[in-house]
């Protein structure tokens, strides 16, 4: 949770801002630029602005012996139909184990009474610089 109090004309408006985890179990990945695929019939696969224009996406849905669904995916030529593996990378930037968070649910109070948004950002628009303080209670 991280929290701001806002200061103003002996008013204090409180943001508090829910933080949601988004860490990846495993490393984030990205095209590899430098790939290229010849396959068995001479046809050359790579990346162009991101995309595969030599390659089809296929999919099959299925149940498995203990009744549970499965899906598989896969990548294959669009002239031959040969099953090509793109080459990717670890995206530049990436951390082993480091824990990532975006912003969730926001709630306002007004001097200690639950105002909702609308309520907080007219009180927002009545602020200017140097008539305020603000606290940041927690992060």
């Amino acid at each position: 949770m991280s929290t701001h109090r806002i200061h103003r004309d002996g008013r204090t408006l409180t943001v508090s801002v829910g933080m949601i985890e988004v860490t990846t179990m495993g490393p984030d990945y990205e095209p590899d630029p430098l790939w290229s695929h010849i396959d068995r019939s001479g046809h050359t696969h790579m990346w162009v602005g991101g995309k595969l224009p030599t390659l089809v996406q296929r999919h099959r849905d299925w149940i498995d012996d203990d009744g549970d669904s499965r899906s598989d995916s896969w990548r294959e030529c669009i002239e031959c139909g040969e099953e090509v593996a793109p080459g990717y990378v670890v995206r530049a930037g990436y951390m082993a184990g480091a824990r990532n968070f975006v912003p969730g649910l926001r709630s306002y109070e007004l001097d200690g009474v639950p105002v909702s948004e609308e309520e907080a950002q007219r009180f927002i628009a009545t602020l200017t610089p140097g008539t305020i303080t603000i606290d940041e209670i927690g992060s």
